[in-house]
């Protein structure tokens, strides 16, 4: 990706990242005993996929202010796999080389989100009324001093 604002989440670092490691969690919950899958297993699937899917619901919104708060909803779903993911690993359910790998991606992934949450938040409080986008014009208004 060049200096130039993405077009589409697809281009985001932090999206690519928490894509790979949902890919993962995929893989990973398909080594599960059978009993597991729907449990544990689902639970870590959902909470995966979740992370990319708020940082896209973000990206397509049209303020900074709720792709700001798309972001922290993101960065709560990668906690909440990171957590599955020790579970599985403390019943046993993964090796620790998988372990490691998979933690990695979401350490990968937590440093990007804080240094695009950084990025729009330094944005948002120089006062512009800027899209969270290319391409995206600024569709809320302002009150109380924010945009909405």
């Amino acid at each position: 990706m060049d200096s130039r604002h993405p077009v589409n989440f697809t281009e985001l670092q932090c999206w690519n990242c928490s894509h790979s490691l949902a890919i993962e969690c995929y893989r990973l919950t398909n080594q599960f005993p059978s009993y597991e899958r729907h449990a544990l297993g689902a639970q870590l699937r959902r909470s995966a996929s979740s992370v990319s899917a708020n940082i896209a619901e973000g990206f397509g919104r049209g303020t900074v202010r709720d792709y700001v708060r798309l972001l922290y909803i993101a960065r709560g779903s990668l906690l909440e796999t990171e957590s599955h993911l020790l579970l599985a690993r403390d019943v046993g359910h993964l090796r620790p080389d998988d372990i490691g790998r998979v933690l990695r991606l979401r350490g990968d992934a937590g440093r990007l989100f804080y240094g695009l949450i950084t990025s729009l938040r330094r944005r948002k409080v120089k006062g512009a009324p800027e899209a969270c986008s290319a391409g995206h014009e600024e569709v809320g208004r302002r009150r109380g001093g924010d945009w909405a």
